[in-house]
């Protein structure tokens, strides 16, 4: 039987269930999808006025709402305030935010199960509706309202994508500055994004190759695998690019939060 993401999450930080009533008949929540056993703490499905989640509710069509997504929803300001920005493992909750933390998840995933979710909007909560993951080699991210699928292999392959052809962009200008020059000139030290590179992922543009990419990688069978990874990559993955290529010190900020 599958496990939902608020019964993965309340298992691993030990939070019992909660619930005014129990259930009378075996079934499914209607939030997170999560199966419940006759005795289960649980509660008829009432959504107030100002729940507009319809979309993501897991079992639209179920009666109930389970003990696990009422104790994470009763608490408010952990899941609301302090966990919106993390990674769910067996070793707890970590930030998965900044850079440096993001790099390091996204290269180094943890055991399966676990969950990864960011909400940096007033979205309400946010671990119901996050996916299992069940693999190191495939993270599923909830962001916002946003679904990101991370391919590690692919990931990996387009950090050496962007390394290889940003060394041939500054190769190349060294070549025509000192064509024009008439001198060898110093190597410049920063980096040239082959790609737009975009943390927040609202501008349409990103994800897209620079305009100087063909002219680099053409004739050259490496670069243009190279101009190839990076142009198959998935949103997601080029978000995770982003973090890993920005990253100073990557793993440098993972604290277990207070609570877990």
């Amino acid at each position: 039987m599958m496990i939902s993401p608020t019964q993965l999450l309340i298992s691993y930080l030990r939070i019992p269930t909660t619930g005014k009533s129990t259930a009378d008949h075996d079934g499914r929540c209607v939030m997170c999808g999560g199966h419940y056993a006759v005795g289960d703490p649980c509660e008829a499905w009432k959504p107030t006025a100002s729940f507009t989640d319809f979309a993501d509710l897991q079992n639209p069509w179920g009666t109930h709402v389970c003990g696990a997504c009422l104790a994470v929803n009763a608490r408010g300001k952990d899941f609301m305030q302090d966990y919106t920005k993390s990674i769910v493992c067996k070793g707890g909750v970590f930030g998965f935010f900044s850079n440096d933390a993001v790099a390091h998840w996204l290269v180094n995933p943890p055991e399966p199960p676990y969950l990864a979710f960011i909400s940096t909007q007033k979205l309400g909560h946010i671990a119901w509706k996050a996916p299992v993951n069940l693999s190191r080699e495939r993270m599923v991210v909830r962001y916002n309202d946003k679904t990101l699928v991370i391919r590690r292999a692919h990931l990996l392959e387009s950090i050496e994508a962007a390394k290889a052809l940003s060394e041939a962009k500054i190769a190349d200008e060294i070549a025509k500055a000192a064509e024009k020059k008439g001198k060898k000139i110093g190597r410049p030290t920063a980096f040239r994004a082959p790609v737009r590179l975009e943390r927040e992922m609202e501008n349409p543009e990103s994800g897209a190759l620079a305009p100087w990419v063909d002219e680099i990688a053409a004739g050259d069978p490496a670069l243009m695998r190279a101009a190839h990874t990076l142009r198959s990559a998935t949103v997601g993955e080029i978000w995770g690019l982003t973090h890993i290529l920005y990253a100073k010190t990557p793993g440098s900020e993972l604290k277990l939060k207070p609570g877990a």
